[in-house]
């Protein structure tokens, strides 16, 4: 976890379940509770099953994330 001007606040963390590991790294996060709740999220997230997992980011509104420069990463 951290914090620095320019990232925002960031954090690393990993997750077992089963034979699944899922590592997230986020930066930027406005505060350490958003940061927190969104890697919560992204964690929940990777653990469910492809099938559900497909059909929610379908019907999931897009959503753009800035990236360093004019780049946007869309998902």
């Amino acid at each position: 976890t951290g914090y620095t001007r320019a990232a925002g606040f960031s954090l690393v963390s990993s997750a077992q379940r089963g034979d699944k590991r899922v590592i997230v790294a986020m930066v930027g996060g406005r505060t350490s509770a958003s940061r927190n709740a969104e890697v919560a999220r992204l964690m929940a997230v990777a653990f469910i099953p492809l099938g559900a997992w497909l059909v929610a980011a379908m019907l999931r509104r897009p959503r753009t994330v800035p990236l360093v420069g004019k780049n946007r990463l869309h998902f």
